[in-house]
């Protein structure tokens, strides 16, 4: 847990000044400037609590050591056991830009419209359970260089007749990706993640746990290799069709 260095408070990531801010005497401070004894060291790894759901067994994990009361997976209300480990820190993160009340506002105006939803999916209680999880993600950076060889042909109508001329196409190819995404979590749905992708990555900042304070964020248990191959295929399909509109 992060502490305010003028009181001893609980320091939360406060999502509309983007600082940290004291649940006591609200003083604000850089994320980056706040930093527990053992962050101050340079490390690929950081502490976190582990709270895994004994229902499913789905993990979440926080900067905090404050007992989760109901799992995010399953639903279920009961205290997740916890444990404290150290993680991979991630490279970046993009910080939350809407707060609860933006979400249960947004929520609430999408399920007046849900005439059939189940009952218990707008009741109060239901709502006021909403958390922000930070999820995951392998970010892919593609170059390709080389040469390329493609088929093409064009064809022209002369009389009755269609005339095709095929040619051998050569040429170079400099291409570079940046921000192939896929998440790095097995427990949270592609489709899902498909759907609400591409992210605003121009809001991305350099990691650091603070930013975590007050939250969750789910495991990253999928190596990066998982996703290579895909994310390269969708690189030459996308050099392909560039290609072929020039």
């Amino acid at each position: 847990m992060y502490q305010c260095p003028c009181c001893g408070g609980r320091l939360i990531f406060d999502i509309p000044s983007q600082q940290l801010k004291c649940d006591h005497c609200s003083n604000s401070f850089n994320p980056y400037e706040i930093s527990k004894e053992h962050d101050a060291q340079e490390s690929v790894e950081y502490d976190v609590t582990v709270f895994r759901c004994p229902q499913c067994g789905g993990e979440i994990l926080s900067t905090d050591n404050t007992a989760a009361n109901f799992c995010s997976f399953c639903g279920a209300s009961t205290i997740l056991t916890s444990r404290v480990t150290k993680e991979l820190k991630p490279g970046y993160i993009i910080p939350f830009s809407k707060t609860k009340q933006d979400c249960k506002r947004a929520y609430k105006s999408m399920m007046r419209y849900a005439l059939f939803a189940p009952g218990e999916l707008k009741d109060e209680k239901f709502i006021d359970g909403f958390r922000g999880i930070y999820m995951p993600y392998w970010t892919y950076y593609i170059a390709q260089k080389g040469p390329v060889c493609l088929k093409g042909s064009k064809s022209h109508r002369s009389g009755d007749y269609i005339y095709t001329d095929h040619y051998d196409i050569t040429g170079d190819v400099d291409c570079y990706y940046k921000g192939l995404s896929y998440d790095a979590s097995s427990s949270f749905d592609d489709g899902i993640s498909e759907i609400i992708a591409p992210y605003d990555v121009k809001n991305m900042k350099a990691f650091t746990p603070s930013f975590l304070s007050g939250f969750y964020a789910d495991t990253a248990d999928v190596a990066a290799d998982v996703y290579r191959m895909d994310a390269e295929a969708i690189a030459v399909d996308e050099t392909y069709k560039h290609i072929k509109k020039t």
